[in-house]
Parts: C-alpha cells; sequence; structure tokens
C-alpha cells in the first residue's frame, strides 16, 4: 500500500514541519522490453475524507525499486515521475506532461536525497562492496591489477558500468541536479554514495590498461573493456560532475556547457520520447535558449528545426549540420541538414562510424571556411525545410573507393591514392595524412613515423590486397602499430576515399557521397561538405562533411577568392 500525497513544491522541505522527501530515478524500459514482462499492480490511497484507495499499474523495475527502499520502521517520502505525473497514453494530456517537466528541476533540486536505481542485478552486487576495497587501496592498487583473484570483481565492476541507467538522457539530467545534496546509487538492498562510485570509475580508467593485461595473463574476457557502455558511463560521470559549478552550497548553479555541447555530447544516450533530446538538456545549458522551451504539443521536425536555428545563430557556425545528433524516427523524413545518430544494439561493442570531423563545440582541429561566419539566418522562414548556407563549390567528384567497412583499407584505395607498390614505391605524402586526416591523437600533428607504420600494414596485407586493421589489432601487434591502427580507424570507418575532377584532390566522404556530388566550402564550417544538387536544380541537399588533404586550413578559400569576378553564391539547403 502506498499512500499519494499533494504538496506544494516551496514547502516541501521542513518549511511546514512536513518529513523531507527522495526521489527516484531509475531505467523505464523501451516499449518492446516492457511488452515482455507483465506489470506489477500496487494500491494508492489518497488524501480524501474518508481515504479513498484505487489500483495502479507500473513496471517491474520501478516496482522493485519502491519494494527495495522503502522503510520498514517508517514512512518514507518519495517523488516518482510515473506516479506524479500523467503519462497515460489515454488521456494524451500534453499540457500536464509540459508543466511537471517544467518543473522537474525544482523538484529534484528540492529533494534531500536522489535515490538511483539501478535494479536488482546479482552480476553487480559484488561490484558495491568492490568500490569500497579500490577506494581503501588507492595507495596499493597495483595489487588489485595484478592478482588473479580479483578478476570476478573487476568483471562485476564491469557489469556495473555497463547498467542501461548510464545511458539514459533524463537520469543524467537527474543526479546532475541533484548532485546540490545528495545522490546514493542502489542495487536491491545495497547502496553507495554516488561520489565513491566517481571516485571508483576514475581508478578503473587510469588503470584500465593494467585490468586489460591482467585479463589476457589468465584468458579473462579482456574485450569486455571497450564494451560500448563503459564509454557512455564514463561520459555521464564526466558530465554529471562537471556540467554545474557552485560557488557555495546555497548559491545559485553555474551552467557551465552550452546546449550544442550537451546534444553533441550526448548522441548515444537514449530517450523515451525524441523531443528529449533537446528538452531533457536544457535544465542544464548554460545559453539562452530564445527559441526552445518545453512544449510536448509541438512537433518533433520542428523542434529540431528550432535548436538548429539557436545553435547557428549564437554559435555563428555550421558544424551542428555536420554532426549527427538527432534521434531516428518513423514517418516524415528530417531535412537533409538534420542528421540521425545511428541506432545502437543494447549490447554494442565497438565503433559504427568514424569520428565527427569537426569535431565537439569549440574544438575542431580545421579551419576550412577560415572564420568566415555562417550565413545570418535570423530572419529565414523556419516553417520550411530550407537552410541558406553561404560558400561555393570547390570541386566534383570524379572517382571514389568503395566504403571501408569494418576500418578496412581496401587496395582500391591504394590505386586511387596514386600508391604503385608494385614498383617498391612508398605510399604518397597525401595518401597516409588523409587516412589519418593529418592528425595524431588527441588532435595534435601526425607523428613522423606513421608512414613506417603504414608500410608495417602494407607488408602484412590480406591475399586480395586489402589492410585489415581489425585483423592486425586483434594480433600480438606492437603497441606503435596498434596506436596508428586506431588512428586510422577512427577516420575512415564506413567512409569512402574521393578523388575530385578538376584539382585532383584526395580525401574521405560519407557512405552516401556518389560521383558528380559537389565538395563544397561553406562559410561558417569548420570543414568541406558534400552536396548534391535536387533534380529541379533549386535546392540542394547536404550529405555529410568531409575530408579534403590540403583544403581544411583555409587554403580553398584562398585559391577561390584570388581567382577574378568570384562570388560567393547562396546554397538553399533541402
Amino acid at each position: 500500500m502506498c499512500s499519494f500525497l499533494v504538496r506544494s513544491i516551496h514547502g516541501a522541505n521542513n518549511t511546514s514541519g512536513e518529513e523531507n522527501y527522495a526521489t527516484i530515478s531509475y531505467y523505464w524500459g523501451v516499449e518492446d522490453e516492457a511488452a515482455d514482462r507483465p506489470l506489477k499492480r500496487i494500491e494508492l490511497q489518497t488524501e480524501s475524507n474518508p481515504p479513498r484507495t484505487r489500483p495502479w499499474d507500473i513496471r517491474e523495475n520501478l516496482w522493485a525499486a519502491l519494494r527495495s527502499l522503502r522503510s520498514s520502521t517508517k514512512d518514507r517520502l518519495f517523488w516518482v515521475d510515473a506516479l506524479c505525473i500523467n503519462y497515460t497514453k489515454e488521456l494524451q494530456d500534453t499540457a500536464e506532461k509540459t508543466s511537471q517537466t517544467k518543473l522537474k528541476r525544482h523538484i529534484f533540486m528540492g529533494a534531500n536525497n536522489l535515490c538511483f536505481w539501478l535494479g536488482d542485478d546479482e552480476k553487480i552486487r559484488p561490484a558495491f562492496m568492490f568500490i569500497s576495497t579500490m577506494l581503501e587501496k588507492v595507495g596499493g592498487i597495483s595489487e588489485l591489477v595484478n592478482d588473479h583473484k580479483y578478476i570476478p570483481s573487476w568483471l562485476s565492476f564491469i557489469a556495473l558500468l555497463n547498467n542501461k541507467a548510464f545511458s539514459r538522457l533524463w537520469l543524467l539530467q537527474e543526479v546532475t541536479i541533484s548532485q546540490r545534496r545528495s545522490v546514493t546509487i542502489h542495487a536491491g538492498n545495497l547502496s553507495k554514495n554516488y561520489l565513491d562510485f566517481v571516485d571508483a570509475v576514475g581508478i578503473f580508467i587510469s588503470c584500465r590498461g593494467a585490468i586489460s593485461d591482467l585479463f589476457r595473463k589468465h584468458q579473462a574476457d579482456h574485450k569486455a573493456l571497450s564494451d560500448h557502455g563503459i564509454s557512455l558511463t564514463e561520459l555521464f560521470v564526466n558530465v554529471s560532475t562537471n556540467a554545474l559549478r557552485y560557488a557555495r552550497k546555497d548559491s545559485e548553479a553555474q551552467r557551465l556547457l552550452a546546449l550544442e555541447d550537451l546534444v553533441s555530447q550526448l548522441v548515444n544516450f537514449g530517450c523515451g520520447n525524441p523531443l528529449d533530446r533537446v528538452f531533457s538538456m536544457l535544465a542544464l545549458a548554460k545559453d539562452k535558449t530564445r527559441y526552445l522551451d518545453i512544449n510536448y504539443s509541438k512537433d518533433t521536425i520542428v523542434v529540431y528545426k528550432e535548436f538548429v536555428r539557436h545553435v547557428i545563430i549564437t554559435s555563428q557556425s555550421l558544424d551542428i549540420v555536420c554532426r549527427r545528433w538527432a534521434t531516428p524516427h518513423q514517418g516524415t523524413p528530417y531535412p537533409s541538414w538534420i542528421l540521425a545518430s545511428p541506432s545502437l544494439p543494447s549490447m554494442f561493442r565497438g565503433r559504427i562510424n568514424a569520428d565527427s570531423l569537426v569535431g565537439l563545440p569549440g574544438r575542431s582541429h580545421y579551419n576550412a571556411s577560415r572564420n568566415k561566419p555562417a550565413y545570418d539566418i535570423h530572419m529565414m522562414s523556419w516553417n520550411a525545410d530550407i537552410l541558406p548556407a553561404s560558400g561555393f563549390v570547390l570541386d566534383t567528384i570524379s572517382k571514389l573507393g568503395d566504403w571501408a567497412s569494418q576500418g578496412i583499407i581496401l587496395s582500391q584505395w591504394l590505386s586511387l591514392g596514386g600508391c604503385n607498390l608494385s614498383d617498391g614505391e612508398l605510399v604518397t605524402d597525401a595518401f597516409w595524412r588523409t587516412l589519418v586526416a593529418n592528425l595524431g591523437p588527441n588532435g595534435c600533428n601526425p607523428p613522423p613515423w606513421y608512414p613506417r607504420a603504414l608500410g608495417f600494414c602494407i607488408d602484412h596485407r590480406t591475399p586480395n590486397g586489402d589492410i585489415d586493421t581489425e585483423k592486425l589489432l586483434a594480433k600480438d601487434t606492437d603497441p606503435l602499430i596498434k596506436e596508428f591502427l586506431k588512428r586510422v580507424q577512427s577516420v575512415i570507418w564506413n567512409r569512402k576515399f574521393l578523388v575530385t575532377k578538376q584539382l585532383g584532390l584526395v580525401g574521405l566522404v560519407p557512405m552516401e557521397a556518389q560521383i558528380d556530388d559537389s565538395i563544397c566550402i561553406l562559410y561558417g564550417c569548420s570543414v568541406p561538405v558534400v552536396l548534391r544538387r535536387h533534380s529541379d536544380g533549386q535546392f540542394w541537399r547536404f550529405i555529410g562533411e568531409c575530408y579534403v588533404h590540403d583544403m581544411m586550413d583555409g587554403e580553398a578559400v584562398e585559391l577561390m577568392e584570388g581567382r577574378e569576378h568570384f562570388k560567393a553564391e547562396i546554397f538553399p539547403l533541402k
């Protein structure tokens, strides 16, 4: 039995002598998962006189949380979104959902504690005890990464890091906001302070190489250390502990990240409603969102266009159109300048695409448009799907290699890149630099030994002349070669190799690129892009970002503006 109480949001914490309340954050579960499990029924008693009782069906994970978090000796007050906000599909009460969601920031900030519920999985229970061991042995961590008896504990901790709760946008917002007071993580009847968990994650990251060696030495699953869920949890911890700053315990939060930065970083985080890709981050963003407000009656495409408009106006950059940030959805397709992020399976390992060339906001390593600002879009109509962009056509694609599935460097690419290996010649400078986008790890200049590393890989080609980067990484290869191969994979994965028609430039383009597509420089965009003219001749389709060797740092702007009668044009992107 649960009692349902109505309280003022402004008087819930001791102002009227009432008991403090806690909030519960938990993974709801996606619809197809929930369909396989029956709902659990609870009885809710209201404050009416006389009290009335009604049944309420909730999902299994919330039911387990309420049973584990309740007290056997006293009443506990919880705010739970599934019970306190009307999500009943039949009513379609978007007005209540909108108004209540706007209040969530105040509700979580006012709670005396956030209970971050991770489920009751037996696999992660040992990790809670291992966290204490990790923190106690900070001065002697070598014992934990060298003794095989700790392998089960590390595997349990890895299972904890792969918990789906660390991949949800709303849960990230709730944990971030609640840290001003207190956050605890829970698995069954076990609990830990969230900041202890944060410290344990930091230790794990620092020791990952040694843990991998321990796993390999004792035939444990070392590939588990590269599970996609671990990288999401690392990002969850990083954002939740760095997005807000408080000068004093009682001061207002200083927001440190822009909305564009939050949305761009968290593209692989999940949300039940595509609108929440933007709405869930509004409470954390430092910029004033004039065009954006939580409103669940709005169409997803309208909100996404308003987000892009906001980003372009505030940043004077078009880089947002190069990032795959939007949630995939059925129905009316997005305009070509809104790119959807890939849908990843729940147990996915490894990468699905190459890294974005534009990088995260304010951290691009290129300057193809030489700091020229984006076209002024303040006055444009957002009822249409047209995004006007100014710039020029640099060249067109005349040759394309097949796409680099699984990061394979195709023998066809070597030929297109002018590498005549049959005569014993070294690979061309343009070719090897293209394979790494002319950068080394962390955006530094490419190390001078990269061509030698490529030479090693060429000597170990497959019988059909390809360089299988995955197989080379799986072997007991030298660490320098592995560093080079990982950099290559981050650049070429699922991209195509190109040669242009007029200038003979080489580079890399998205899988969707075709021969005769245009390579363009758009003002306000840090990298070149691929555009395709519509059949009507009036509009252009945005295909994606690209790397064009020797044209990444303003060389194209200097080349074109040096020509007589040169004039930039407007590309209506549709």
